[in-house]
C-alpha cells in the first residue's frame, strides 16, 4: 500500500486522496515496494501546501503536491450526467391524461431520469454500490408554471444513501393540451467537508393532451 514514505510522521496516504478512477500521475522518484507512488489527480481536487518532496517535470523540479489532490478534496462528479432539459409529452384518447417528468439520484452513483424515455447515467465517476453515501443532494425551485404539480423535497440537503427524487406532473381532463414547466437548481454536496462540489441547472417540462 502507499504510505511508507513519511512527511512529518504522516504517511502519504494521509496527505492525498486515493486514485479511485486510475488517472492519477505517478511519481517515479518515490516508490512503494518498487511501484511508483500515485494518488488522485490534482484536477479532481485541490492542492495542499508543499511538503518538500519534488519530481522533475519538463526539466523543472516541482513539489509532488502539484500532482495530487489533497486528502478529502477529490471530487468524482460527472458534470454532464444530467441533461439541461428534461421533456416528456403524453397524448391519449381517453381522459384524463397525465404526463410526468422525473429524475432520481441513487445510492449506487447513478442518476435516472425520464426524458422522452427512461435513461440512466453515472453522476459519480466509476461508482460503487454505496458511492452516494458520501454525498447529499438539494433540489431548489427557481421558477415554475402555474400548471403542474412538483413532488419531492425542496431546499433540504438529503444524503444519497437512498434514492432522492423530484418529479413534475400535469393532468388534463378534457380535449386540451397543457404544458407545465419548472426550472430547478440541483446542488451536490460532499459530506466530508460540506463543500458544494457541483450544481446542475435543469428545466423540467411535461405536456399532456387529448387526441
Amino acid at each position: 500500500m502507499p504510505g511508507r514514505i513519511l512527511w512529518q510522521g504522516q504517511p502519504w496516504e494521509d496527505l492525498f486522496d486515493a486514485d479511485v478512477i486510475g488517472d492519477g500521475p505517478q511519481a517515479h522518484s518515490f516508490t512503494d515496494d518498487g511501484v511508483p507512488m500515485k494518488f488522485a489527480h490534482i484536477q479532481h481536487g485541490t492542492k495542499r501546501p508543499d511538503i518538500g518532496f519534488t519530481v522533475r517535470i519538463g526539466g523543472v523540479d516541482v513539489d509532488v503536491t502539484t500532482l495530487w489532490a489533497q486528502k478529502g478534496s477529490a471530487v468524482y462528479i460527472n458534470t454532464a450526467a444530467v441533461p439541461a432539459d428534461l421533456i416528456v409529452v403524453n397524448e391519449g384518447s381517453t381522459p384524463p391524461v397525465t404526463a410526468t417528468v422525473s429524475m432520481a439520484f441513487n445510492r449506487n452513483g447513478t442518476v435516472t431520469f425520464v426524458n422522452g424515455g427512461a435513461a440512466t447515467a453515472n453522476f459519480i465517476l466509476n461508482p460503487t454500490s454505496t458511492s452516494g453515501d458520501a454525498y447529499r443532494v438539494r433540489f431548489r425551485l427557481i421558477s415554475k408554471s402555474t400548471a403542474g404539480t412538483l413532488s419531492g423535497t425542496l431546499d433540504t440537503w438529503l444524503q444519497i444513501s437512498e434514492s432522492r427524487s423530484i418529479a413534475l406532473s400535469v393532468t388534463v381532463p378534457n380535449a386540451v393540451f397543457v404544458t407545465a414547466w419548472a426550472n430547478l437548481q440541483i446542488d451536490i454536496q460532499r459530506i466530508s467537508d460540506g463543500a458544494t462540489v457541483h450544481t446542475y441547472a435543469v428545466r423540467m417540462e411535461a405536456g399532456a393532451g387529448i387526441t
